[in-house]
């Protein structure tokens, strides 16, 4: 057998914002508690920057063929969730 393994790099904030959604799965976590861990509380931050990044990791993570996904959900928040194929016997 052949296994090829893909690698990606990461910018500091996308590695912080992978971190905070691993320390929290399964929790869906508000722009404004992402914000406020992320950016600081007083740090002005531009409405799209969050999107942008969750947009790379998101990418990055199907490079990599990861089983793992960062979902919106509608007017919370965002939440990681494992999708573990179910295989027959």
């Amino acid at each position: 057998m052949h296994y090829t393994h893909e690698s990606i790099s990461i910018v500091c904030k996308e590695f912080q914002l992978l971190e905070y959604f691993m320390n929290n799965p399964n929790q869906i976590i508000s722009k404004e508690q992402i914000y406020d861990k992320i950016w600081g509380i007083d740090n002005e931050v531009e409405s799209n920057n969050l999107e942008a990044y969750l947009s790379f990791i998101r990418k990055k993570l199907k490079i990599i063929s990861s089983t793992t996904t960062i979902k919106a959900v509608r007017g919370l928040g965002y939440k990681m969730e494992a999708n573990y194929e179910k295989t027959k016997n």
